[in-house]
Order: structure tokens, then sequence, then C-alpha cells
């Protein structure tokens, strides 16, 4: 754990990255973005975990959140969940067999 640390916290204090990219994009995205901009300012995770008990008076999030999104920060540039597409596309003999399902249904299957 202690080598995992250290080489987290050394690409963490070697870029500057998250203090001006997050500002520049304008992607903040609420306490996760807190927490980047902290870690990066800080470079300890119990510090930041201390900071954002602080802020807000919840619990904070766990080393590996912290970790997860400094690394999906580094990787992508944001921290939005992306846009999701919604319901899944559906077929046209899934619509087509629904219907004719829900017509039995109503009709309690007495015209076919």
């Amino acid at each position: 754990m202690e080598i995992f640390s250290q080489a987290f916290f050394r690409d963490v204090s070697t870029t500057s990255a998250p203090l001006t990219s997050l500002k520049q994009n304008g992607c903040y995205c609420g306490r996760e973005g807190f927490c980047v901009l902290e870690l990066a300012k800080m470079n300890s995770v119990t510090l930041v975990q201390r900071h954002f008990r602080r802020r807000y008076g919840k619990p904070p999030p766990t080393m590996q959140s912290l970790y997860d999104w400094n690394k999906k920060f580094q990787e992508t540039g944001c921290l939005c969940k992306g846009i999701s597409s919604g319901r899944p596309p559906v077929s046209e003999e899934t619509v087509e067999l629904d219907y004719h399902i829900d017509i039995y249904r109503v009709t309690k299957g007495s015209h076919i």
C-alpha cells in the first residue's frame, strides 16, 4: 500500500493539470472536483478527507474513491459522467410483439 501511495502522490505532485484544466474546461462536478483540486494542492488524502468533512458536513470519500477520481481526471480531463443515451434501442420485432401481447391482454384473447 505504501508503494502505491508514494507513486500516486508523485504523479499528483508533478502535474498542475488539475488546478488549471478543471477551471478552463468549466468541468468542476461538485464534490469530486473539490476533492481532485484539494488533492492536487495538498498531496495528502487525509487532509483532503478532513477538508471535505469540514466543508460538506458528511463522511468523506474513501481513499480509493479519491484515487479513482484523480485517475479519471488525469486520463479524460473531466469528471463528468458523460452523456447517457437513455433507454437502450428496441427492435421493431420487439415492439410488434409487445403490441400484440397488449391487445391480447386487453381483449382477453377474444379476437385472436
